[in-house]
């Protein structure tokens, strides 16, 4: 992904007491960081020895949330996809910068069962897929290269530029055919509130890497059935597995809200999209699908 674009400064009418380049920034997460704190967009068009990324370094901070997520990998498009991951963050390190902040994944721990902390030298065998390993070598290499270094480990994110996807489906689409089976499980986490996570690393130092996302986790068919949403289910069962977010939720408080309410918040934000009724709340016990999360190791 050497096809960067160096774009203005935030949307927002307040002006940015940063220098700051985020890369990704036309959709997802990455828009939301460059609208909220401004500085040069790294987006797909121009090459990274554009002059406007060669004048403003050094960095204040660098918040890496560029990816390329092809979900089909093969021996002809291998090295472009290692290129767009991999490669990238690399050449992002040795831009100069003061801190760099790396958008990486859950899904660099393999699947295990249970909650992995973030310190666990966890068994690497069971991981699979271009994606976890791009993500994990991407992850390391952050950590071990670049100055004061913040690794956010996600869960599912929300927010108003998040491209389809079958939580926002099911909310704003009416009788929509999905990929995923009932009983897949989620954890969410809202673009604002990684964000805020962002700004108060910033200012106080923080670095190390965390799990970000909330407590517990939510099943699809919960959704779909205490919002009164009409569906068809597919086969595949996606599970994100139990979360431990202590470390993020001892930081900052919105990592540990149930994940439930956080899903709602992010209803809220829909506005009139919205196509369900009322809001999601907690199945009391038992037999609820609206699981807790926490470590059990």
């Amino acid at each position: 992904m050497d096809d960067i674009v160096a774009a203005g400064s935030a949307s927002s009418s307040t002006k940015p007491s940063r220098n700051i380049l985020v890369t990704g920034a036309r959709s997802g997460l990455g828009n939301a960081v460059h609208k909220a704190l401004g500085g040069i967009a790294f987006v797909r068009g121009m090459r990274l020895d554009d002059p406007a990324i060669l004048a403003a370094a050094p960095f204040d901070a660098i918040v890496h949330c560029a990816v390329n997520a092809a979900k089909y990998v093969s021996m002809s498009t291998a090295y472009d996809y290692m290129d767009d991951n991999f490669l990238l963050t690399q050449r992002l390190v040795h831009i100069p910068h003061r801190k760099f902040i790396f958008v990486s994944t859950l899904a660099v721990y393999p699947p295990t069962g249970r909650a992995v902390s973030e310190e666990e030298d966890v068994d690497l065998m069971p991981l699979t897929g271009p994606y976890a390993f791009s993500k994990l070598f991407s992850d390391l290499y952050v950590q071990k290269h670049a100055n004061d270094p913040l690794i956010l480990r996600t869960t599912t994110l929300l927010g108003p530029a998040i491209r389809p996807s079958t939580v926002l489906r099911v909310l704003t689409q009416r009788d929509c055919r999905l990929f995923l089976a009932a009983h897949s499980r989620y954890n969410f986490v809202l673009h604002h509130d990684i964000v805020d996570f962002m700004v108060r690393a910033m200012d106080e130092g923080i670095c190390g890497a965390f799990n970000i996302g909330s407590e517990g986790l939510v099943v699809l068919s919960d959704i779909v059935d205490q919002l009164g949403l009409a569906v068809t289910y597919g086969d595949y069962h996606y599970d994100i597995g139990p979360v431990d977010v202590r470390r993020a939720g001892a930081v900052h408080p919105a990592f540990a809200r149930p994940s439930w309410q956080t899903l709602n918040r992010y209803i809220d934000s829909l506005g009139s999209a919205y196509i369900g009724r009322g809001r999601l709340g907690p199945t009391p016990g038992p037999g609820s699908r609206l699981e807790s999360a926490r470590p059990t190791g």
